[in-house]
Parts: C-alpha cells; structure tokens; sequence
C-alpha cells in the first residue's frame, strides 16, 4: 500500500509540474503576442503620423531653396537623409528631416483643369520620421508653362501621383535625432 502511495504521489507531482510548465508557456505567449501586437500599432501609427506630416508638406507652396537637392536619384536622397542630412520639419510635434527636388515638366503627362489637359510639373519630397522611417512622395502640379507632347500623352491627377514607404531596418535614434 504504501508503494502504490508513493507512486500515486510521484505521478500527481510529475502531472501538477506538467500543467504548470503548460500554463507559463502560454503566458510567456500570451506576453509575446501582446508585445508584438502594441508594436505593430505603434509602428502603424507612425506611419499615418508621417503620411499626414508629408501631405501637409507637400501642399507647402514655396519649399526653401536649401532643403532643394538637387541632380539625385531616389536612393541618394534616402541615404542623405539617412545620414541626418535634410531640413528639419517639425508637425504635431513630431521631428523629421526632409529633401525634395524638382523634377521638372512633363508635357506627355497631362493633367485635367477644366475642360482642358496641361502639362505637368513634378516634385519629389522625400520625409524621415525619428524612427528611421523614410516617405517619398512624388506630385504633379500643373506646369506654369505648357508645351505639346510629340507622341502620345496620358492623363495623371494633380497631387500626389505615387509613393514609397521604407520602413526603418535598424534601431530608433537615428542620427540627427536628439534622444
């Protein structure tokens, strides 16, 4: 009888170990997904805050001359940008650095006022937001000076005509950024 006790004893020991190393597993889960859930939130809500700063960026009529940068390609503004060159902007009391650059007039890409078509003028506004997050707009305005396109035109709407997002790979504080 009192082996079977021992044993009896030995196995509910083994099962109530068991169970609890069960429970503190799934609260270790629990814990990770609720961390990883507030994470992605909060890198969603970054990214809306540097959607609207860039939006009302670009509806900025005259953009400082020095913030201009120049003959660049798109990447070459990203790693300016990344290495905390840029004018600072600052919009609901967030911090960013920004470039943009005129692209020039597109007499192909035609956009609507009124009952007629003009031809376009383009800007490229790229924004870092202090997470590292970089935002690159490109806008169509209508061109102050209109010239005919030589093949076939398309029509584009005035604003902003596309976009790219490159979230931040590396840790928050980048360069530029006081703590």
């Amino acid at each position: 009888m009192i082996k079977s006790a021992g044993a009896v004893l030995l196995t509910t020991i083994i099962m109530v170990t068991l169970l609890a190393t069960l429970i503190l597993s799934l609260t270790h889960a629990l814990l990770l997904y609720i961390h990883a859930s507030s994470h992605l939130i909060s890198r969603h809500n970054s990214f809306y805050q540097l959607e609207n700063s860039a939006a009302v960026l670009s509806l900025s009529k005259n953009l400082p001359p020095s913030c201009g940068a120049g003959k660049q390609t798109p990447n070459q503004l990203i790693d300016l940008l990344l290495s905390g060159k840029g004018c600072l902007y600052t919009h609901a009391k967030q911090r960013y650095y920004y470039l943009w650059q005129d692209l020039g007039d597109y007499p192909c890409l035609r956009i609507n006022a009124g009952k007629n078509t003009y031809a376009s003028h383009h800007l490229l506004i790229s924004l870092r937001s202090s997470e590292g997050d970089v935002l690159q707009l490109r806008l169509g305005t209508v061109a102050i000076k209109d010239s005919s396109c030589k093949t076939g035109s398309r029509v584009v709407n005035n604003g902003i005509l596309s976009w790219r997002y490159l979230p931040s790979m590396h840790s928050p504080r980048e360069p530029g950024f006081a703590a």
